[in-house]
């Protein structure tokens, strides 16, 4: 027989104890990110921030306001958001 109880027992305490640490060392957290306008009073700043998998749009962010947007990080910790500014 290829699995017995004993291997199906030490695979299940083998996994139960990887996610348990997996859920230590992850921590599950959000990350914020603020953009803000201060260039100048009569201008005006275009923001459009997207990833791999969202796409936020187009923002016009007024002078003196801001706008913001948060996200949590995939498990690797590797998630990137890029942002084109125009003014």
């Amino acid at each position: 027989m290829f699995f017995s109880i004993k291997n199906l027992s030490l695979s299940l305490i083998f996994f139960t104890v990887l996610l348990t640490w997996s859920d230590c060392v992850y921590e599950e957290r959000t990350v914020v990110v603020q953009i803000s306008n201060n260039i100048s009073q009569a201008t005006d700043l275009m923001v459009h921030c997207k990833s791999k998998d969202d796409d936020l749009g187009a923002h016009v962010i007024p002078f003196s306001n801001t706008w913001q947007f948060h996200f949590r990080p995939n498990f690797w910790g590797t998630t990137l958001y890029f942002c084109k500014m125009v003014w």
